[in-house]
């Protein structure tokens, strides 16, 4: 237990000390002397916390501050969000996004692209998802999977038409028109996923009539 305690408290001293020289990097930083000047007089969205320089930003209408990071700590940032559990190797956009969440690097966009094109784990993960692909033989449908890609767009069509309009005809009688029997593949096939089977369901509550060159109608 004791050996434990002592683990745990030389772990917080070293985050400490990393700590203290980030802050001390950014207080002698002629890099961030404008941004400091800018935080004292409360312009530009700077600010102050405890020492530390802030920037504040608003992403998808939220008030997020984030730490100012400067140039010679911009690769430890990008490998800190690429190469986070969370993140997992994510590409040049969501790694961006990741890194906006928590810290302000001005600049930073136009790098976010080449470190993610250089990462070595990224190339592997492309290289087997290539192959991957290239190993798949297409496959073509048959009959039946053909007639349930054309009633699957059919039947779509009708109920989004009567969704539309159920406030109208709410309790009404409804009457199917189409150039084809909408319910015969409904009826005589099972449906291959959950979409079919509601429309199914959908349909038992309608009377269809089959005309030849007319287009679908309800």
């Amino acid at each position: 237990m004791i050996t434990k305690d002592k683990d745990v408290t030389a772990e917080m001293d070293k985050g400490s000390m990393v700590a203290d020289s980030f802050r001390s990097q950014q207080e002698c930083s002629a890099e961030l002397a404008l941004a400091w000047e800018y935080a004292k007089e409360g312009k530009a969205n700077y600010y102050e916390v405890d020492g530390y320089l802030f920037h504040r930003d608003k992403i998808l209408g939220e008030s997020i501050g984030q730490l100012v990071v400067l140039e010679c700590r911009w690769t430890d940032v990008l490998r800190l969000v690429h190469t986070s559990v969370f993140s997992s190797h994510m590409g040049p956009k969501k790694t961006l996004e990741g890194i906006k969440y928590s810290f302000f690097c001005k600049g930073l966009m136009t790098h976010v692209k080449k470190f993610c094109e250089s990462c070595r784990e990224c190339q592997l993960i492309r290289l087997v998802r290539i192959n991957y692909k290239s190993s798949i033989t297409p496959v073509k449908s048959n009959v039946t999977q053909k007639n349930w890609a054309s009633i699957e767009k059919d039947t779509w069509a009708v109920l989004y038409g009567l969704n539309n309009f159920d406030k109208w005809i709410y309790s009404a009688k409804v009457e199917i028109t189409s150039d084809h029997t909408p319910l015969k593949y409904l009826n005589q096939a099972t449906p291959k996923s959950h979409k079919p089977t509601r429309w199914t369901l959908a349909f038992t509550e309608m009377e269809s009539f089959h005309h030849p060159q007319t287009r679908c109608a309800a």
